[in-house]
């Protein structure tokens, strides 16, 4: 069975998207501080845009509530509570928590297509609608606009493409897999029995803008572990420069959790 499923592709002019990049912040004169948008063609979008809405359907079922970016009825604010009550709560109760903000370097742009497709078809999507999914990356290829011209065409090996109506879900369910990981090796944060909770959320997450709720150097360990894993399968890079991390409560010095870059 391919790993990318379908042999058909679509025309030049869908296969081809004119990538413009718009500056992020920092040093403009270093190409990681630009992002990619691809400008595709109408027929692309509409092809595109039926399949997202077929694929709507089974988000909510199969994408944790935690992660908000792209799914039916979730939105941003979601995360934004998740971080204000989880932090409320800790200082109710004079609990220690960390919140790493984990960094992912190019995020979208580093998603392994042969990763991408293995994971749709551990979610039970079936290969009639992989087919149509797969002729969107079948002969896919980039040409960046430079000034009034453009390059040649370059082959896309890997990638969701920013600007098409379906990069969202998609790259929503290839990252699943990792908060999922993260979910269940993380210890979580222990409240006391008097304030009625069990168990607070381990993460809360918009796309690749995840935060991490740790209470240990062992979870911090299990963090970097799970991210080396999904790394390896997915080709993702994890920022450790640019992740930040915030400390809550009364800690002691000897226990205080760090990030392997420390805490920034």
């Amino acid at each position: 069975m391919p790993l990318i499923p379908g042999t058909g592709s679509l025309p030049v002019s869908c296969q081809r998207a004119v990538l413009s990049l718009l500056p992020i912040k920092g040093d403009l004169a270093l190409l990681k501080n630009w992002r990619p948008v691809a400008l595709l063609t109408v027929d692309y979008k509409v092809l595109s845009r039926a399949l997202l809405n077929r694929l709507k359907g089974i988000l909510e079922i199969v994408i944790h509530q935690d992660q908000t970016y792209c799914i039916p009825d979730r939105t941003f604010m979601d995360n934004i509570f998740i971080v204000r009550d989880v932090m409320d709560v800790c200082r109710a109760h004079e609990v220690n928590v960390g919140v790493v903000s984990l960094d992912q370097e190019k995020a979208f742009d580093r998603v392994d297509h042969s990763y991408l497709f293995f994971a749709l078809r551990a979610y039970g999507i079936r290969e009639g609608f992989l087919s149509w999914v797969g002729l969107l990356y079948n002969g896919a290829q980039c040409l960046v606009k430079m000034g009034a011209g453009l390059c040649k065409p370059i082959p896309v090996q890997r990638g969701i493409r920013q600007g098409c109506p379906i990069s969202g879900q998609l790259y929503s369910l290839a990252t699943e897999p990792l908060l999922c990981r993260l979910r269940s090796q993380l210890s979580g944060l222990s409240l006391p029995a008097s304030c009625g909770l069990e168990r607070l959320p381990t993460l809360s997450a918009y796309a690749d803008d995840v935060r991490i709720f740790v209470s240990s150097q062992r979870d911090v360990k299990r963090l970097q572990d799970t991210l080396s894993l999904y790394e390896r399968a997915s080709s993702a890079r994890a920022n450790w420069a640019k992740s930040s991390a915030l400390l809550l409560g009364h800690w002691r010095e000897q226990v205080v959790p760090r990030l392997p870059g420390g805490f920034q």
